[in-house]
């Protein structure tokens, strides 16, 4: 259907823009001026675009990655790998997490919250931290006396982005407020069709 093509369309901008405005807003906390930001919410975008949207959500989050690595500066087609590699980390962390038959993605529970941070705040990103450091030495990006100092700080940056996430729907805290109507819109948006959006927002009083 044409809605449900469009609705895609809308839901993978979506990701792509939040993706790189956190990543924008992220560059503007480094650490020690020179160093990654100790604050990455990019991968906590990724792990809840995937949790919510399913693999719908990869061409969204790989325009978004591929575009922020080349604002960012790196080249052509390194950018691309870069892109590749944070998608899949966060599909491979989507998948571990599947295998457990009874996980449940709102993260209404402490045991779906432990298994979010053990292989979204932890695995994933020592995945990344990993592939991010090597491939910035290869390219002479960085010497080699900061490798470490430069991969500690992209996995506590890329693990906190998730962690985030799971402090946000942590058990037992009620979705009202400003995070129930934060989750609302984001339903309603990404996640229904636009034509009850639509009735929604004309039913809704001005």
């Amino acid at each position: 259907m044409k809605w449900q093509q469009g609705s895609w369309w809308i839901r993978n901008v979506l990701v792509a823009g939040v993706l790189i405005a956190t990543g924008c807003v992220a560059i503007y906390l480094k650490w020690n001026g020179n160093h990654l930001s100790w604050l990455w919410p990019p991968p906590g975008v990724a792990l809840a675009s995937l949790l919510v949207l399913g693999l719908d959500a990869l061409p969204g989050l790989f325009a978004g990655a591929a575009i922020g690595a080349a604002v960012s500066g790196v080249a052509f087609p390194l950018f691309l790998i870069v892109a590749a590699c944070f998608c899949g980390s966060y599909y491979v962390a989507l998948a571990l997490l599947r295998q457990f038959r009874d996980f449940d993605r709102r993260l209404t529970r402490l045991r779906d919250v432990l298994l979010f941070l053990l292989i979204g705040c932890a695995l994933a990103p020592l995945a990344l931290a990993g592939f991010g450091t090597i491939s910035a030495l290869l390219s002479h990006r960085i010497q080699p006396d900061v490798l470490w100092p430069l991969f500690r700080n992209w996995w506590l940056g890329d693990g906190l982005g998730p962690w985030c996430l799971a402090a946000w729907r942590w058990p037992g805290a009620p979705a009202t407020g400003f995070r129930g109507e934060a989750g609302s819109a984001w339903k309603c948006c990404c996640l229904r069709p636009a034509s009850r959006c639509s009735a929604r927002a004309s039913s809704s009083p001005r």
